[in-house]
């Protein structure tokens, strides 16, 4: 029999009484996973919600290579697979155990048995799911239409420039970040240059950075989008000269073609609707990484096509001498 007490700990739950908390204890299961087993995999046919009694749990979805992506990581009072009480669609992701899980398993038919039997408590759930739900589904509003509004950027075309400061715009207006740069790599002379950039007093056009060290090579190297809540705090920061901002958060991702960095895109100073400081969420983070992967491609062959360009006007120079 579950502990009624460590019941009433999970934010979900706590709007239940002890009767209600009771009715789901006897309806539910409780079950344990070693780390690594899948709880669920995608594309399965599952008709229960998990609540998490203890652990972590990884939620990923198969991209169109094949690849595992993570999407989030659920801890101790978390929840998932809650649209199964609603529907009878396949499963639209895989959860795994991260580490040992214990959590608490309700099917359907015992939810529907409880909406019956125990339909006040029943109901307090069902709204405390609604709420969870709501903003989820904003935020994935808010995903598409920032990438929506990044392909018509991309669509356009245009000098590499020209598409960074669009994609700028549109990051700018997702995620309320005061500030934001885009850099692309000059491999002969080994740096990034700064190619697009909003809300600084300076003129971008001259700044550049290593490749190597300091706060962008770390971001180089990463592979998906990178949060720096402590940016002037970090040892590998180096004077940033004429930019002259104190950053208090960074939120930034390496622009990538087969895997390897061609530039990066930095956003910086998150702000609150009520417009004070605030950090960048996990949201953002799923923006920004979806508008990079978009993007790398179309701004490459832009860049390319624009080198072609300057290298055109250089022959047309050599041959007149």
């Amino acid at each position: 029999m579950l502990n009624i007490d460590e019941l009433k700990d999970i934010p979900l739950l706590r709007g239940l009484n002890v009767d209600d908390l009771r009715a789901l204890a006897e309806a539910a299961e409780q079950r344990e996973f070693p780390p690594g087993t899948e709880i669920f995999s995608e594309g399965s046919q599952d008709n229960s919600l998990f609540i998490i009694l203890s652990g972590d749990v990884r939620i990923s979805k198969s991209t169109a290579s094949g690849e595992e992506k993570s999407i989030a990581l659920l801890s101790q009072g978390g929840f998932f697979g809650e649209m199964a009480l609603f529907d009878d669609y396949f499963r639209s992701a895989t959860a795994t155990a991260a580490g040992h899980v214990r959590v608490l398993q309700i099917s359907k038919d015992s939810f529907t048995k409880l909406l019956s039997t125990a339909a006040g408590g029943a109901s307090k759930l069902l709204l405390e799911i609604m709420k969870t739900l709501a903003p989820r589904i904003r935020q994935t509003n808010l995903e598409l239409v920032s990438l929506y509004e990044a392909g018509r950027i991309i669509g356009k075309g245009g000098e590499p420039g020209k598409i960074l400061s669009g994609l700028l715009s549109v990051l700018h207006e997702a995620t309320l970040c005061t500030r934001g740069a885009a850099f692309l790599i000059n491999q002969p002379a080994a740096r990034l240059e700064c190619r697009a950039a909003f809300g600084y007093d300076a003129d971008p056009s001259s700044w550049t950075e290593p490749l190597e060290g300091g706060v962008a090579g770390e971001i180089l190297s990463a592979e998906g989008a990178t949060v720096i809540d402590d940016y002037q705090n970090k040892p590998l920061v180096h004077e940033i000269g004429p930019i002259g901002y104190e950053t208090s958060s960074m939120l930034a991702v390496s622009l990538r073609i087969q895997g390897q960095p061609i530039g990066m895109i930095v956003l910086s100073d998150k702000t609150g609707s009520d417009g004070k400081p605030s950090r960048f969420t996990a949201g953002d983070m799923n923006i920004l990484a979806g508008v990079a992967a978009q993007a790398a491609g179309a701004i490459e062959s832009a860049r390319l096509h624009e080198e072609a360009r300057e290298k055109e006007k250089l022959d047309r120079v050599y041959y007149r001498f």
